[in-house]
């Protein structure tokens, strides 16, 4: 999934629940960014089996002012 950094968690859980898929790491909020989530590497009640939402990044293209 490519995902611009102020889409929140939320639009994309509703996204790929629809399909069936479900994201691996969901934190306790849903109103968090998907830049926020990488800058805070946030974590879900699942921590121990899957880990933050950093480990679920591929990549990064990080554009400069």
């Amino acid at each position: 999934m490519v995902a611009d950094a102020g889409a929140t968690l939320q639009a994309l859980h509703q996204l790929t629940i629809a399909e069936g898929w479900g994201l691996p790491v969901l934190p306790g909020t849903s109103h968090i960014t998907v830049g926020g989530a990488i800058a805070s590497d946030v974590h879900g009640k699942n921590h121990a089996q899957q880990g933050s939402f950093g480990q679920h990044l591929l990549g990064l293209d990080l554009m400069l002012g």
